[in-house]
């Protein structure tokens, strides 16, 4: 029993870092396709940034603007 709870619990933790490996390549697309949308003097859209600047984990709000 002992080495399934520490097999859940290792799971786990690789599961955090895949969702936060996730959110930061989100971020990284969303930067890109902001700067794409600026060199070709298209509007970005305002709605997806807006949705993604405000990124939640573990009840606290993402504060790094990468």
């Amino acid at each position: 029993m002992n080495n399934l709870v520490s097999d859940i619990k290792s799971i786990q933790g690789i599961t955090k870092m895949l969702i936060t490996r996730a959110s930061i390549m989100n971020n990284d697309i969303i930067r890109i396709d902001t700067v794409v949308s600026s060199a070709l003097d298209i509007p970005p859209d305002l709605e997806r940034i807006a949705r993604a600047e405000n990124f939640v984990e573990d009840g606290k709000i993402d504060a790094r603007r990468d």
